[in-house]
């Protein structure tokens, strides 16, 4: 007789009883079901490792320590400077500016990123609409999304070339104050802004 409850804890109570019933489930299976069973385990198993190694790349591409930052938070773009927020974090860039109910009108968010790419972005959770400018790692703008509004949500908006980093400001800036693809950025000290 198998006993999975015994008067004494063995070391690791729950995860050796949790172990100890599935080893007795499937030595009472017969031959072709274990065989099923073992593949659909080794097939969960590498499954489920993919996924958590998906998530943890996509978070290594963001910068996570302030250090590694080489710029202040203010940039300059023809003539027009912004006082900046970092999203360095995976926390900060999944938050980015979702909740907040507006943004000054010279203000926006940085997002920086260890390796160029196609970072993409949506408008989950936003209250206002905003232009999305993609910046090189030598700091020219390699593409612009004007007026992307909350309404757009779930549609992910990405530049055709690779970025270093993104900005989030007021919709309607970029056209305002000229900004284009090729448009040079400056960051600057932060007793310049």
């Amino acid at each position: 007789m198998y006993c999975v409850f015994s008067k004494t804890t063995p070391p690791y109570g729950g995860v050796v009883l949790f172990f100890r019933e599935i080893t007795y489930t499937i030595y009472m299976i017969n031959g072709k079901q274990k065989i099923s069973i073992f593949f659909a385990l080794l097939l969960f198993v590498f499954i489920g490792t993919y996924l958590i190694s998906l998530r943890s790349n996509q978070e290594s591409l963001l910068v996570e320590d302030s250090l590694e930052v080489p710029y202040t938070n203010n940039i300059e773009i023809n003539g027009q400077k912004f006082d900046l927020t970092l999203a360095i974090s995976p926390q900060d860039a999944a938050r980015g500016l979702s909740g907040t109910t507006s943004l000054p009108i010279n203000e926006g968010m940085l997002f920086v990123f260890k390796v160029p790419g196609t970072h993409g972005f949506w408008m989950k959770d936003m209250n206002f609409a905003i232009d999305i400018i993609w910046i090189s790692g030598d700091n020219k703008i390699v593409h612009i999304q004007h007026d992307a509004t909350p309404e757009s949500f779930p549609e992910v908006f990405e530049p055709n070339d690779p970025a270093v980093y993104v900005l989030e400001i007021n919709s309607g800036l970029s056209r305002e104050h000229g900004f284009e693809i090729g448009t040079n950025i400056t960051f600057l000290p932060n007793s310049e802004a």
